[in-house]
């Protein structure tokens, strides 16, 4: 592979190394200082490098998402991360260090070259404790004009916005704001790099639903511009969107290798969210826009546990339309929660009472290439219907009839069926000999048995062997 190290004075010094798939690498430049021309070896700079395995693992393809509790490193263990397909740990609070064995996560990605190991960040609200400071610094420094009392949000009296009661808002709307956040970002994932794969970029929301309420009782509306006047809504919304944009096109500039992936990105259009304007989405210069330029995945937050309860906003086919616009089956880093009460451990009897939401998301989820999570966050989830090996789709998931409200998808060793109607128990022929899975959770759905036709409940689904 061929790297190249660039200049400030323009010139460009190019060099060839072998690299090996998924293994850390580590290069050392030596140069001298501007203030010390002389000393031509007095300055090193360290570079690291990884070049990627690509993505495309058996399924299911599971996820957790900040498990485990911060501190809970016990609970990280070789053979809970041999069974994902992605893990998302913020090992970033306090000072940015990491305060575990990370042998337990290279040993995981040797034993399953399929495993992608993300970090977090942080893409409109939220920090580490080091990147707080140097953000509060920039926006506390009057001889910086860009940033001065510009780097978060604020309210036309001039306090600060905060997100779920102690989290500063980005002012994205600035562009300074968003170089700073850029810069920051790509430190740490300098530091990370020979560990992680990319990052889940947590709340990259639309709209300011999650700074009203109960989380900012000062009803000051919004000032982005601060010129003392609340902002327009829709003029202060387009503002923030097109700086997340750019935000999100230069961390991508400057991490072209890393899997990227956020949540609640692209408009999200669920009933917590901002829909969007109409028309073409556009960055700051009026060119037209897709997420997609910039990121790998996102993850859909509510609408698997809005789909499984029976809500009335989002219908299974609107979500099968968006999860495949940003999924497919290679490469798809799309992840697909279906979450039970906030942060539920997954061992309450409440947990397991939603067996059956487990399933429909679950087969919901194998009707394209993203990765499933049942349960809290900070939790390791593990059912019987995750301790199979289903191989690659032979079809694409489709109703088994036209205007059938029963899905189907072919796997080299099974079948997913799920149901979507709300109200409507159906009965499938097969069409051919299957085989239920042998569980204990659930024994009546689980039980081995050899089936060539099925009874599937409302918003329910069934994983069957071949």
């Amino acid at each position: 592979m061929s790297l190249s190290a660039s200049y400030s004075d323009g010139l460009t010094h190019r060099f060839t190394v072998a690299l090996q798939p998924d293994q850390p690498h580590r290069f050392f430049v030596k140069a001298a200082p501007r203030s010390n021309p002389t000393q031509p070896y007095a300055l090193t700079r360290q570079v690291n490098y990884r070049v990627l395995q690509p993505y495309n693992p058996p399924y299911p393809r599971l996820f957790t998402l900040w498990w485990p509790r911060w501190g809970n490193w016990s609970e990280l263990t070789l053979e809970k991360l041999l069974k994902l397909s992605v893990f998302i740990l913020n090992i970033h609070p306090g000072e940015g260090r990491v305060p575990f064995d990370t042998r337990v996560l290279t040993e995981a990605r040797k034993r399953n070259p399929h495993l992608k190991l993300l970090t977090q960040y942080f893409s409109t609200y939220g920090c580490t404790q080091s990147m707080c400071a140097a953000l509060e610094a920039a926006d506390n420094d009057p001889s910086d004009p860009q940033l001065y009392r510009k780097v978060f949000v604020r309210t036309a009296s001039g306090k600060i916005a905060y997100a779920f009661g102690d989290y500063p808002v980005f002012n994205l709307a600035n562009p300074a704001t968003v170089d700073l956040l850029v810069q920051l970002h790509y430190r740490v994932w300098r530091e990370d790099l020979l560990l992680f794969d990319g990052a889940f970029m947590d709340s990259t929301w639309r709209g300011f639903s999650y700074v009203y309420g109960p989380y900012m009782p000062d009803k000051d509306l919004l000032d982005l511009d601060l010129d003392g006047r609340a902002d327009p809504v829709q003029e202060r919304d387009r503002a923030f969107e097109m700086g997340r944009i750019e935000f999100l096109q230069k961390l991508r500039a400057v991490m072209p290798n890393a899997i990227l992936t956020a949540n609640s990105v692209a408009g999200y259009p669920d009933r917590f969210h901002l829909n969007g304007n109409t028309g073409p989405l556009r960055d700051r210069q009026g060119k037209a826009y897709s997420y997609l330029e910039s990121i790998d995945g996102m993850e859909f937050e509510t609408d698997l546990e809005a789909l499984s309860q029976g809500e009335y906003w989002l219908s299974f086919e609107e979500f099968v339309q968006r999860y495949r616009a940003w999924c497919r089956d290679t490469g798809c880093f799309t992840l697909v929660p279906n979450k039970i009460v906030a942060d539920e451990s997954p061992n309450s009897d409440k947990a397991y009472q939603t067996l059956q939401a487990m399933r429909f998301g679950l087969a919901a989820a194998l009707m394209s290439g993203g990765s499933f999570l049942h349960g809290g966050w900070k939790y390791y989830t593990y059912f019987d219907e995750y301790d199979i090996n289903l191989g690659y789709p032979r079809t694409a998931g489709a109703p088994i009839a036209s205007g059938s409200p029963v899905w189907r998808r072919d796997f080299d060793n099974g079948i997913a069926l799920l149901n979507s109607s709300k109200t409507q128990t159906i009965t499938v022929d097969l069409g051919g000999t299957f085989k239920a899975l042998q569980g204990t959770q659930d024994p009546g759905v689980n039980n081995g048995a050899t089936v060539t036709r099925i009874t599937i409940p409302p918003l329910d689904g069934r994983i069957l062997l071949k």
